[in-house]
C-alpha cells in the first residue's frame, strides 16, 4: 500500500504569502474529525499565535526597516518550526490509517508529497548498431536504452562464442562510442550492459562489424 507524507514546503512560499498557509490549516484542522480537539487545541492555538505575529511583523517590514525585518524574519523561523509540528502530528495520524493518508493530509490544509517512481535495473540495450567507418581501425557504436540506465558497459570479442574472450573497452555514460586502435580488415563483435541504480541489465544483442 502507497504510504503518503505530507510536504510544508514553506521554502517555496515568499514569507508575506506565509501566513495564508498557516490560517489555511487551522481553518482546515478545526472541527475536523480526523483531529480531535482533545489531541490539537494546544498545538493549534500556538499556530494561531504563530501565524497572527508573523502576519503582523511582515506589516511592520513593509517600511522597510531593516530592523523590522530582522523581526519579521525571525518571526518566520518561529512559524516554520510551529507549521512543522502540526505537520509532524498530521503525518501520525496519516500513518495510522494508510488506506486514507492522503485524504487525511489533504483534510489538515497540507498538499501531499508526490511519491517518487522505485528505480528499477535498467531494461536490456536496444537498437545496438555497429556502423563501418572509412577510418582505418574505427567502428563506430550506437545504442538506445531505458531512463533507468546511467552507465554502459562496452565489451568486444573476436570471438563471440568464446566466453573468456570477451574484454570490456570502455565504460561511458553517453549512448554511442568510437572504437579506435583496431585491426583493419577484420569483424568485431560488440554487445553492451547498461546499470543504473538499482543493478545491471541484461546483455544486448550482439553486433558485428568489418574494419576498413
Amino acid at each position: 500500500m502507497k504510504k503518503h507524507f505530507v510536504k510544508v514546503a514553506l521554502y517555496t512560499m515568499p514569507r508575506i504569502t506565509q501566513p495564508d498557509k498557516g490560517y489555511f490549516v487551522l481553518s482546515s484542522m478545526t472541527g475536523n474529525p480526523n483531529f480531535p480537539p482533545a489531541e490539537t487545541a494546544t498545538m493549534l492555538a500556538t499556530l494561531k499565535s504563530a501565524t497572527d505575529k508573523l502576519q503582523d511583523a511582515n506589516a511592520g517590514a513593509d517600511t522597510g526597516s531593516y530592523a523590522r525585518i530582522a523581526i519579521a524574519q525571525e518571526q518566520a523561523m518561529v512559524f516554520a518550526t510551529v507549521l512543522g509540528e502540526v505537520a509532524r502530528y498530521v503525518q501520525t495520524k496519516a500513518n495510522v490509517d494508510p488506506a486514507n493518508s492522503k485524504s487525511i493530509i489533504q483534510s489538515a490544509g497540507f498538499d501531499v508529497h508526490k511519491q517518487r517512481e522505485k528505480a528499477k535495473a535498467p531494461s536490456a540495450v536496444s537498437k545496438m548498431v555497429a556502423n563501418f567507418t572509412n577510418m582505418t581501425g574505427t567502428i563506430f557504436l550506437t545504442w538506445k536504452s531505458d531512463k533507468y540506465a546511467r552507465i554502459y558497459l562496452v565489451y568486444m570479442t573476436e570471438t563471440p562464442d568464446v566466453a573468456e574472450s570477451w574484454k570490456q573497452v570502455d565504460v561511458l555514460s553517453t549512448r554511442k562510442l568510437m572504437v579506435n586502435g583496431l585491426a583493419s580488415g577484420k569483424r568485431y563483435y560488440f554487445k553492451v550492459i547498461a546499470k543504473g541504480l538499482a543493478g545491471s541489465g541484461e546483455p544486448s544483442d550482439i553486433v558485428s562489424q568489418m574494419t576498413a
